[in-house]
C-alpha cells in the first residue's frame, strides 16, 4: 500500500491505493532534477528549441508561472497575482506563453510575452473553466478543455481563433495536445474511474481513434513526440481519494504512477519510469529528452519537482 499524491490537474489527494508491480522496459539515461525549491513545481513545458522551460510553481503562495533554462539555477518569475496561472504552454516560435488563470473568476486562457511579462491578452471570458491550452504550429490558434458544470460535467475539446476568438468545438476529452505538423490532436478521454483512454482526432475532428486502452490502469495526459510518431503519457491507478479543497475539484482523483511511450498507431505501448515515487505531466523536448514532474526524491508529498530524463532502447 503506498500514499501517493494526485499530480493530475493539481489537486492534492491522499488515499490508500494497492499499485500494481509494473517493471520499466524502455532504458531511461541523463536523469536530472530541474527544479529544487519546496513547493509544488509542476506542470511544465519546453520551448520548441529547447532552451526555455516553463512551469508552475506555489513556492510563493498561490501558483505562478515561473521560466527558467534548464542547465541553469536561475529561476524568473514570470506571473504575479493572489490567483492560481497554470498549465503554460509556448508558441512554436518561442515568443508567448498560454496559460489558464482564475484570476476573474472561473478560470480563462490568457497570453502572455515570454521575456516581458508583459502584453497580456485574455483569450476566453466565459463562466465555463477553460484549462490546458496548447499552441497550434503556426500559432494562430490554440486548442483547449473546456468544463461545463451542471447536472452532468462535460469536457470538451475546443479549438480557439487567437485573434478573433472564435471557438470550434471538436469532441468531448481532457488535454489536447497538436501534434508536431499541426494536423492532428491528441487527447484524454473518459473522466469516469477506469475508463480514460488515450486517442488522436484529425484537426477538423474527423477520424477519432483509440491510441491505448488498458483494463489495468487509465491512460492520461498524453504529449506527442517531436516527430510526432510517438506519445508520451502518464499510466495512472484509480482510488478512493479524498479530494481537498482544490483548484478544479469535479476532476475525479488518480493516482500517477509512470510515464510510459506508445506508437500512434497503439503499438510498443512501452513503460519507462518505474520509481517509487509517481511521475506525471510528461513532455518531449526537441533535444529528445523527457520532462515531467515527479515526487522522487522528494522528503513530503507536497513538495514536487520537475526532472528530464533521455529514452533510449525504445521498441
Amino acid at each position: 500500500m503506498k500514499r501517493l499524491l494526485a499530480l493530475g490537474v493539481v489537486l492534492v489527494i491522499g488515499c490508500e491505493v494497492s499499485v500494481p508491480e509494473y517493471k520499466p522496459v524502455g532504458k531511461t539515461t541523463n536523469l536530472t532534477q530541474i527544479t529544487s525549491e519546496k513547493g509544488m513545481n509542476i506542470l511544465p513545458d519546453i520551448s520548441s528549441d529547447g532552451k526555455w522551460l516553463c512551469f508552475s510553481s506555489n513556492r510563493r503562495g498561490n501558483f505562478d508561472l515561473f521560466i527558467k533554462k534548464p542547465e541553469e539555477q536561475t529561476v524568473i518569475q514570470r506571473t504575479f497575482g493572489r490567483e492560481d496561472d497554470l498549465f503554460p504552454s509556448w508558441s512554436v516560435d518561442g515568443q508567448r506563453i498560454a496559460f489558464s488563470s482564475n484570476r476573474f473568476g472561473s478560470f480563462d486562457i490568457f497570453v502572455i510575452d515570454a521575456f516581458s511579462g508583459q502584453d497580456t491578452r485574455q483569450i476566453t471570458s466565459d463562466s465555463t473553466d477553460e484549462i490546458a491550452p496548447d499552441w497550434s504550429s503556426d500559432g494562430k490558434n490554440l486548442v483547449f478543455t473546456k468544463i461545463r458544470r451542471g447536472d452532468e460535467t462535460i469536457y470538451s475539446i475546443i479549438i480557439v481563433d487567437v485573434e478573433t476568438g472564435l471557438q470550434t468545438e471538436l469532441v468531448d476529452g481532457l488535454f489536447p495536445k497538436f501534434s508536431p505538423d499541426g494536423k492532428k490532436i491528441c487527447f484524454q478521454r473518459g473522466i469516469e474511474e477506469g475508463k480514460q483512454s488515450i486517442r488522436t482526432i484529425n484537426r477538423d475532428g474527423t477520424m477519432e481513434t483509440e491510441v491505448v486502452y488498458n483494463p489495468i490502469f487509465s491512460a492520461v495526459t498524453p504529449s506527442w513526440s517531436i516527430d510526432g510518431e510517438r506519445l508520451i503519457y502518464t499510466s495512472a491507478v484509480n482510488g478512493e481519494g479524498k479530494v481537498e479543497e482544490g483548484l478544479i475539484e469535479e476532476l475525479v482523483a488518480y493516482q500517477p504512477i509512470d510515464i510510459r511511450t506508445v506508437k500512434t498507431d497503439g503499438s510498443a505501448d512501452t513503460q519507462i519510469t518505474g520509481d517509487s515515487g509517481p511521475d506525471g505531466f510528461p513532455v518531449w523536448s526537441p533535444d529528445d529528452f523527457i520532462y515531467f514532474c515527479s515526487l522522487r526524491e522528494a522528503d513530503d508529498e507536497y513538495n514536487i519537482n520537475i526532472f528530464r530524463m533521455k529514452i533510449e532502447s525504445l521498441p
